[in-house]
């Protein structure tokens, strides 16, 4: 991911390129992006300039994300070889960027200008493209067996003897489903503590230099310290929180709900986002919002979005029962939230399944804490009750909300538009039940998979 600002004076040729790369996109055969394997969704997205309620300018940015399979040298060089010409006629209208960079050129911008959001989500962790595709590919193919005169027979056999005829199926296919032999398990334990080993260090130096202290001051002073202060600190932030939701109430209007809001042109804008979506199973969402004035209000921000990427990472991610699922939504591929314009406006990104209406309405049953948690930070959401109560609860606004902050994704590309994240799910478990021991109620609740 890359967010940089636009030159001046580049804005009608950006927009040119970037029209230009979304016709190419949009034609499977055409599109550059393809050529880039391991590649699942990447955008582009203009960010407008503005000001925000404190007086800070905004200044018109591209943001250009990747979701990818690692590592990401391989991406890089993927990227700058097979999209040279498409990333060149985009990026040279961005700062710090030559006007015809090469390739060699790309490579150095994109390095010095990658950055890590605040939140990063993946919806079902360690599937890369070639095993999306090619475990869709085995269950159209198992399918296309049971559907067969030869699986028809099978129909009121045992479970075991129709899971037996089915692997047998794939054997005499060695050519095509050979590798669907191979075993596929789960991420163990020490996959887990791999991935966990730079939290593991951190906390582990926090203990040594707590320990250090401990030698100096003793124990009970240095935990009735820590303890007073952290104590004071949540008091202090309660306290804070209490005067700004009373405030907000009292002064922030929801957004795109104001007498002041030119009615007409937001509803022309929503028109044109609603053109662009449902043109497949899969969708894409990107939305910007300013973040509430002051430090306390960005602090909160990068608080909860800090905890929000902690827990996806080291607890959905690893979690068999959380696989797909963001606060139980079961259809959200990819989302990235991330902090810019030095904290003061918040991007998001999401690629998710279904409809508009739908994602949104999971939202307010499943999540609604969650997401008012993050966006009750920002202009014009609406108000919220210790930071989690209310706010995307009140569903009509907090959908006029999210419409009215939604802005155009410029260019969008995805690897398997009509892949769902429950697709994905049950094909890596055909893929996972398909050879191994597995007694009579797992073979038929393997085989209902079907």
């Amino acid at each position: 991911m890359i967010v940089v600002p636009v030159k001046p004076g580049h804005d009608t040729a950006l927009d040119c390129a970037l029209a230009n790369l979304a016709n190419l996109v949009g034609d499977p055969t055409a599109s550059p992006f393809a050529a880039v394997d391991a590649l699942h969704f990447c955008r582009f997205v203009v960010l407008p300039a503005g000001t925000g309620p404190d007086g800070s300018v905004f200044h018109k940015s591209l943001i250009f994300s990747t979701c990818y399979d690692p590592p990401f040298d391989r991406h890089l060089e993927l990227l700058v070889t097979k999209c040279s010409g498409a990333l060149s006629a985009v990026l040279g209208h961005c700062v710090g960027c030559q006007d015809a960079p090469s390739p060699e050129e790309l490579r150095v911008f994109l390095t010095n200008n990658r950055t890590r959001p605040n939140t990063f989500y993946v919806g079902v962790h360690g599937r890369s493209v070639s095993q999306l595709r090619d475990e869709s590919a085995l269950r159209e193919s198992l399918e296309t067996f049971i559907d067969s005169e030869g699986g028809m027979t099978l129909r009121n056999q045992p479970a075991q003897k129709i899971r037996a005829a089915i692997q047998e199926i794939v054997k005499s296919r060695a050519d095509a489903l050979g590798w669907a032999a191979q075993p596929d398990a789960p991420d163990g334990l020490l996959a887990r503590l791999l991935d966990a080993l730079p939290v593991i260090l951190r906390v582990l130096l926090a203990l040594v230099i707590i320990a250090l202290i401990a030698q100096v001051v003793g124990w009970p002073m240095l935990l009735m310290v820590l303890v007073g202060a952290l104590v004071v600190a949540i008091g202090a932030w309660v306290v804070l929180l209490h005067r700004h939701e009373a405030d907000d109430r009292a002064h922030d209007p929801i957004l795109g709900s104001g007498p002041n809001d030119k009615k007409l042109d937001i509803n022309l804008r929503i028109k044109h986002l609603a053109e662009l979506e449902d043109l497949s199973l899969n969708n894409q969402f990107s939305s910007l919002s300013v973040v509430k004035p002051g430090v306390f209000r960005r602090l909160t921000l990068w608080t909860v979005l800090t905890a929000i990427n902690f827990v996806a990472r080291y607890f959905i991610a690893f979690d068999p029962n959380s696989q797909g699922r963001l606060s139980d939504i079961p259809t959200i591929h990819f989302a990235r939230w991330i902090m810019v314009d030095n904290g003061r406006r918040l991007f998001f990104e999401s690629n998710y399944t279904g409809s508009w209406e739908r994602y949104l309405g999971d939202f307010v049953d499943k999540a609604a804490s969650g997401l008012t948690a993050v966006w009750s930070n920002t202009v014009g959401f609406p108000p919220s009750t210790g930071l989690v109560g209310d706010g995307a609860r009140d569903e009509q606004p907090f959908k006029r909300v999210a419409r009215v902050s939604q802005i155009e994704t410029q260019v969008w590309y995805a690897a398997y538009k009509d892949l769902t994240v429950k697709n994905v799910l049950n094909n890596r478990d055909i893929h996972r039940g398909l050879f191994g021991l597995m007694d009579d109620a797992a073979t038929r609740a393997w085989l209902n998979k079907l």
